[in-house]
């Protein structure tokens, strides 16, 4: 680019004027300017001169030059050329630079009456045109890493050479390329995801350093995201069998299956990452449940039957996998349980006898198969009426085990239960899975009878036998004088809301 200027000095009124008109042209490789001045002597009208040869310097950026100009003999009003001179000024590495220039005429004369030797004019400080160094280097906002990154280098010289690297937010500065010229250059990217683990998206740095010659000019920089993208070369992967299932409690190996209620499955989740990422979390899904992590241990399964364990993972990244799954069975469970207790008086061979000294128990069980392979055991206490300790009970069935998962169990003969006593009968069940008991209890009246005394004589009974010291008991209905007892009791006891 050109640039160009004037400026002069004068003697004797400014009459005669020494005027200097400079011009620059730039050397964009060269870094340098060439600044040419050329020497005018400009004389008013009637300021006659006559003079020889002379020789005069002109200094350009602090170096003298030397011109001649010829013979002058005129009247005035004209414009003489002096001389020319030129000199190539080097900018600073940045292309920046800052002159002045003078020039001295020897003029050497007497001009009415009085002589002059120079005229002398000063440019002052002169800021040249900056030269362009480094080259532009431009690219896309973004591109995906398995794809080719177009970068664009501008330079303002045919001459420049350029290298071109990248760096990723956080890592180190690598190569793309050197002695390129200017133009678009593409770049593949593949690969730069192994260097992008944590995260799917990381502003990549491209600077392009500007070189003449051997001589580092300048470097410019161009960002570009770097994406890595969600598709499958990039998600993680989970197979259905990366989905570990354990049951610590070891339901599963004993019963061939989980047990519903009472499993707690351990779920471990292996998947592996793609180029380079982690496998950072998880989410499992087991019925109804949903637990995050790769190491999840369930509550005991609610569910039963066919059972989906459903998995995903997600990477560094945050890209998840597709869901994997498998199905595993649980078996239906429940408490065991006795229901319809039944304890009656009989005789030693087991006949029914309201009077008799034995007793015969019977109820309904049931409990889970699992598989065929749970076992139900069932315990039998009994003790006096009265005794509020089942723990020194007597027991007439120790952990008998049950022949069926359901069924009536009757004992296989009588138990002799005095017949002037009451009894409380306890009835157990329990299985393998649940080792807690679940009672059920039964009362046992004493023998029935007409009339019974208490063998030591303090006691008496109607209907049943007596058990009762110093008490009259009767299991009959009371009627007396035609009153009955309810009757008796309301006309004694006062009504309550009277």
């Amino acid at each position: 680019m050109g640039q160009s200027g004037t400026f002069t000095g004068g003697i004797n009124g400014n009459h005669y004027r020494l005027r200097v008109d400079w011009e620059a042209e730039q050397n964009i490789s060269g870094n340098y300017s060439t600044v040419i001045c050329h020497m005018y002597l400009e004389q008013d009208r009637y300021y006659s001169l006559n003079i020889g040869s002379r020789s005069s310097t002109t200094t350009i950026d602090g170096v003298g030059l030397n011109y001649s100009s010829a013979a002058i003999n005129n009247d005035g009003g004209t414009t003489v050329s002096l001389g020319t001179v030129s000199r190539t000024v080097p900018h600073e590495s940045d292309g920046t630079k800052t002159i002045s220039i003078s020039s001295n005429f020897y003029i050497n004369a007497t001009i009415k009456g009085v002589k002059y030797t120079y005229i002398y004019a000063d440019s002052g400080s002169i800021t040249l045109n900056t030269i362009p160094r480094k080259s532009a280097v431009s690219c896309p906002a973004e591109v995906n890493v398995d794809s080719s990154l177009p970068i664009t280098i501008s330079p303002h010289s045919s001459a420049f050479r350029h290298t071109l690297t990248y760096q990723l937010a956080g890592g180190n500065v690598q190569s793309i390329g050197t002695q390129l010229g200017g133009g678009v250059h593409s770049w593949s990217t593949a690969g730069l995801a192994r260097q992008m683990p944590e995260t799917a998206k990381k502003t990549c740095t491209i600077t392009c350093i500007t070189y003449s010659g051997s001589t580092e000019i300048g470097r410019e920089t161009a960002s570009c995201q770097m994406i890595v993208p969600d598709n499958a070369s990039y998600k993680p992967v989970l197979k259905d069998t990366d989905i570990k299932i354990s049951d610590a409690a070891g339901y599963h190996t004993t019963y061939g299956s989980y047990v519903q209620g009472k499993s707690r499955l351990r779920i471990v989740l292996s998947a592996a990452g793609k180029e380079g990422s982690p496998i950072r979390s998880g989410t499992v899904t087991v019925g109804e449940t949903t637990l995050n992590g790769l190491d999840v241990t369930t509550p005991p399964l609610s569910e039963r039957g066919n059972v989906a364990v459903k998995a995903t993972v997600t990477d560094g990244r945050g890209h998840p996998s597709a869901e994997a799954s498998r199905t595993i069975t649980v078996l239906p469970y429940s408490a065991p349980y006795v229901s319809r207790p039944s304890v009656e008086r009989c005789d030693d061979a087991g006949i029914a006898n309201d009077e008799g000294g034995y007793a015969m128990i019977r109820f309904d069980y049931s409990f889970s198969n699992l598989n065929n392979r749970n076992k139900g055991y069932i315990t039998i206490k009994k003790k006096e009426e009265g005794i509020d300790d089942w723990e020194n009970a007597d027991e007439v069935v120790s952990n008998e085990p049950l022949p069926e998962y359901a069924g009536r169990y009757e004992l296989a003969k009588p138990q002799y239960c005095d017949a002037d006593k009451a009894f409380d009968i306890q009835v157990s069940i329990r299985d393998d899975v649940t080792e807690k008991e679940f009672p059920q209890e039964a009362m046992l009246p004493t023998a029935k009878t007409v009339f019974d005394i208490l063998a030591d004589g303090t006691g008496i009974a109607f209907g049943k036998v007596a058990s009762k010291p110093n008490t009259l008991e009767s299991a009959w209905d009371a009627d007396v004088a035609g009153l009955s007892m309810d009757t008796i009791k309301s006309s004694v006891i006062p009504d309550s809301n009277g």
